[in-house]
């Protein structure tokens, strides 16, 4: 079969390999498109799979379902969970309306009305056995759908309805040399457009903001197609990247599962924490996990990338911002390690710093150690996103989860301390070094030397050790700040007192 790929990116990888084994064992004389978004004076009709035989169009819905799929009150249920309205019922009324948009823009053209018939096809696990027999005559496994190019179960497959006398009088069928380009015309013409990458009602912007650094995950900003104000970070996994040792369902759940029950323990143990985290628009269960699974999350208006914040603001911040920042910083950590959780990836895109609330929230556990969990220690080098080698990992040294988290926030503490100046360099391990311009007068030197020793049992055990040795360190200095703070709001209060009157 020929095809046309209109918008790949809002189809799931094993849907795009169904597609090819389309291409591959259907008849060379059809034509598909794959990735459509139709639209009629009702909306917009997202389209998997098109395809253009001698007598009809399929309109086909591909699923990447596992498990059992059972029907009820015209809803289908996965593994006994509710998964929405009857695929199948969603793309035969969509079909109904594309074969009425095409009978007013090409009947005239071509001299008939093109039939367009719904077809669901199961790429994964499950089958439609459990279905109602109105339903499961059109629901088919990807094995049984690469038969439909074999003229005796092409019959078997589609519609009983025969068309052949719409064809006689020399009128050309939908797939021949003379109907096919009145056909594709339509399709690529003002009323059809790509099939964007979208999950839960949140739109994709078409380039990823963050790649990881081994292509096991993209990050894209969304906003929810119905109001432009709700934002949402949506994660796309790549798991073919780990490799075929890994590719077993099961870890790939472990790992993108991850951040869903770090969540969960959260919300069990501690009153804060879920306010550090970001609120998942949609837990995701095991059943959603595929080779290129999604994970979507709220985005507040006030939340910005914590790597962004440092490049554009944090010159201009004085030494009691840099003391807040490093405060915000490692609050969610203490937290964390309270509850046995080891972040092991933390760097500054898997931080949002929520300027309302002048916290920052975490986000990026797909490496974190959980206590009573399976541990993910061995793919953890794969699985960092921080652009650097951790000296666990150089030397060799066993891994111990607080302390490694600790060495990474102090990579960043450094950062927002010492504006301009940072310990990385692309691929190395980064090392203590005294920085050129220090506002803290050195206070910080040996804070940051224990933070950042390359020997992991000679660093702070915990984050909350950690915070709780750099605000003794940094008490003068708050102390300080705090009084003037006193005076200056004390002289406001003064009658005679004129703002920047002494600047």
């Amino acid at each position: 079969m020929k095809y046309q790929i209109v918008g790949g990116a809002g189809l799931h990888r094993s849907e795009t390999k169904t597609v090819d084994m389309m291409v591959k064992q259907l008849p060379d004389s059809w034509f598909g498109y794959a990735g459509l978004v139709v639209t009629d004076s009702q909306g917009s009709m997202e389209i998997d799979t098109l395809i253009i035989t001698a007598d009809r169009l399929l309109l086909v819905e591909l699923k990447e379902w596992n498990g059992n799929i059972t029907y009820e009150g015209g809803k289908w249920l996965q593994n006994g969970k509710p998964r929405g309205k009857s695929p199948y019922q969603i793309k035969r009324e969509h079909a109904l309306r594309l074969k009425d948009l095409l009978q007013e823009e090409l009947s005239r053209k071509l001299g008939y009305f093109l039939h367009v018939e719904a077809h669901v096809v199961l790429c994964g696990t499950a089958g439609p056995e459990n279905l109602p027999s109105s339903e499961s005559r059109y629901v088919h496994t990807r094995d049984e759908f690469l038969t439909i190019g074999n003229p005796k179960n092409y019959e078997k497959l589609v519609q009983d309805t025969n068309f052949s006398h719409l064809f006689e009088g020399g009128k050309p069928r939908p797939n021949s040399d003379e109907a096919l380009p009145i056909i594709k015309s339509f399709f690529e013409g003002p009323k059809v457009r790509p099939l964007p990458l979208k999950e839960s009602g949140y739109l994709a912007n078409d380039k990823p903001f963050f790649s990881h650094p081994h292509m096991v995950y993209n990050e894209f900003r969304a906003t929810h197609k119905d109001n432009s104000q709700h934002r949402g970070l949506l994660r796309q996994w790549n798991f073919d990247a780990l490799g075929v040792a890994n590719a077993m369902q099961t870890l790939w759940t472990e790992i993108a599962l991850r951040e869903t029950r770090v969540g969960r323990l959260v919300r069990h143990g501690s009153a804060t924490m879920q306010d550090y985290m970001l609120r998942a628009v949609r837990e995701l269960s095991e059943e959603d996990i595929t080779d290129d699974a999604r994970e979507l999350y709220e985005l507040r208006r006030s939340f910005s990338r914590l790597d962004e914040i440092l490049d554009s603001e944090a010159d201009g911040w004085s030494k009691s911002d840099r003391i807040d920042r490093v405060r915000a910083l490692l609050a969610p950590f203490s937290e964390l390690h309270s509850l046995g959780i080891g972040h092991c990836d933390i760097d500054p895109h898997n931080l949002w710093y929520a300027g309302d609330q002048k916290s920052i929230v975490v986000t990026g556990f797909g490496a974190a150690s959980l206590e009573g969990h399976n541990s993910l220690e061995a793919l953890r080098p794969t699985l960092q996103s921080a652009p650097y080698t951790l000296p666990e990992d150089a030397f060799e040294e066993a891994v111990e989860p607080y302390r490694l988290d600790v060495f990474m926030l102090a990579v960043i503490a450094y950062r927002i301390c010492f504006a301009g100046e940072s310990l990385l360099t692309p691929g190395q391990m980064p090392e203590w070094r005294a920085p050129l311009t220090d506002p803290f007068s050195g206070i910080l030197n040996s804070w940051f030397e224990q933070a950042l020793n390359l020997e992991p049992s000679k660093r702070f055990p915990r984050a909350d050790i950690m915070l709780n040795e750099f605000n003794a360190a940094t008490k003068e200095h708050s102390q300080e700040f705090d009084e003037a703070n006193q005076i200056y709001q004390e002289l406001k209060q003064n009658k005679f007192f004129r703002e920047g009157m002494n600047s």
